[in-house]
Formats: structure tokens, C-alpha cells, sequence
């Protein structure tokens, strides 16, 4: 009895195995990302479902090199895109994901980033590849972990456990339609987001100067130290 009790054990556990990476990779050869699961699927996938669409968004931890990022890919019928990533090679880890739409397809991301342990937010208007550059809702200090999302009428409302309790906060919705589209983006002006910050660039963090894709703030100051946070 004892070694059918183990049996059984160990065929549901390799049930599950096999059921979590065909939900990722999709049917044998379609174009998803069956490349990064389940040999890098270091955490469990969160997956939010666009309510314009119906197309599902996956967020999961991603190890490689030592160090944590965050994929993401989108299923469209039976087919998953290559991952994106978000942090992928700069030396920091980033878990804990956390995934929200709003009503009209945006989609929203939240985070852990150690080692400063600071919860980041970004905003995805379309595909993965066009997410703003996350910006940190939560700074360093007490140890911080485990962000939701929840979207209440036109706030988006962010809670994560801190060294003294739940921290709850909320941000206005972010409005692509008063911000730069991914055209607009690359041939005209720069716009400014409800939250007041100049968007320049395509969300990937560089350090190149005038040719930088990086959020800046009307004033310079950083835009960290200055997000209207809402709650406190």
C-alpha cells in the first residue's frame, strides 16, 4: 500500500508537470514559448485575460544567469508569443508578478525587485515589447513582497505586504489615448501620461543619452520620489 501511495503521488505530480508546460508552450510545434518552459519556469505563471480581445497575458519569474526577471507572453487561440522581458541581465531580480486589465485592454504589471526589495508598476497598451519603463510605486526599505492589482472604477489600486502590515495604494489608470502610441512613440512628439511624465522611447531601460528610451519627469526630478501614490 505504501509503495502505491508513492506511485500515485508521483504520476499526479508528473500530470501537473505536463499539463503546466503544454498550457505555456501550447500544442507541439506552434510558436510559443515551449523554448523557456518548464526547464526556466522558476515560479508559478499569473494570467490575466484581456476583456477586448480575449487574448490571455502571462506573467511569470525567469531564471537565467543567476539572476531573476520577468517574462511575458501573449496566447492568441492556441498559439503563445515569444516571451518579453522585463530586468532581463541588469544585475537585480524581479519576482512576485502581478497581473490586472483594465476595461479597456490595458494591461497592468506589478512586481517585487530585490535585492532593494521595492514594489515597480508598469502599464502594457498592446504587446508585451510595448510596456512603459516600471517605475517604483514602493521604495527600499522594510522588506516588501507579494504585490496585487485591482482595477476600482478609474484607479488602480495596489496592495503589498511591508515589514509592518499590507500597504495599500492607488494610481489613476493609465490612458493611452493621451499618451504616445507605438507610432507616435517612434515619429512624433513626446506625451505626457496621467501621471505627469514624459514617455520617450519604447520602455527599455538605456543609458545612451539622448537616444535613451526612459520615462523623465517635466522637471527632471526622478520620477520615482514624485508618482502621486493616492493612499498612503
Amino acid at each position: 500500500m505504501r509503495n502505491s501511495g508513492k506511485i500515485l503521488t508521483l504520476v499526479v505530480c508528473l500530470t501537473l508537470a505536463a499539463t503546466l508546460g503544454l498550457s505555456l508552450a501550447g500544442p507541439r510545434g506552434d510558436r510559443g514559448p515551449h523554448r523557456y518552459a518548464p526547464r526556466s519556469l522558476d515560479q508559478e505563471p499569473v494570467l490575466a485575460i484581456n476583456p477586448a480581445d480575449g487574448t490571455i497575458l502571462a506573467a511569470w519569474g525567469y531564471r537565467e544567469g543567476g539572476e531573476y526577471s520577468i517574462a511575458l507572453a501573449v496566447k492568441s487561440g492556441d498559439v503563445w508569443t515569444e516571451p518579453v522581458f522585463i530586468g532581463r541581465d541588469d544585475g537585480l531580480d524581479q519576482i512576485d508578478p502581478a497581473l490586472v486589465f483594465d476595461s479597456h485592454g490595458v494591461a497592468y504589471l506589478a512586481f517585487t525587485e530585490l535585492p532593494l526589495g521595492e514594489v515597480r508598476i508598469t502599464a502594457i497598451a498592446g504587446e508585451p515589447d510595448t510596456a512603459l519603463l516600471p517605475r517604483t510605486i514602493a521604495r527600499a526599505g522594510d522588506p516588501k513582497a507579494s504585490p496585487a492589482l485591482s482595477v476600482i472604477a478609474d484607479r488602480l489600486v495596489v496592495a503589498f505586504n511591508a515589514g509592518n502590515g499590507v500597504v495599500i495604494r492607488d494610481i489613476p489608470l493609465f490612458n493611452p489615448e493621451v499618451s504616445a502610441s507605438t507610432q507616435g512613440i517612434q515619429e512624433g512628439p513626446d506625451a505626457v501620461d496621467p501621471l505627469g511624465w514624459f514617455w520617450i522611447g519604447n520602455g527599455r531601460d538605456s543609458d545612451e543619452g539622448d537616444s535613451g528610451d526612459r520615462w523623465q519627469s517635466e522637471d527632471g526630478q526622478d520620477p520615482a520620489a514624485t508618482v502621486p501614490l493616492g493612499l498612503r
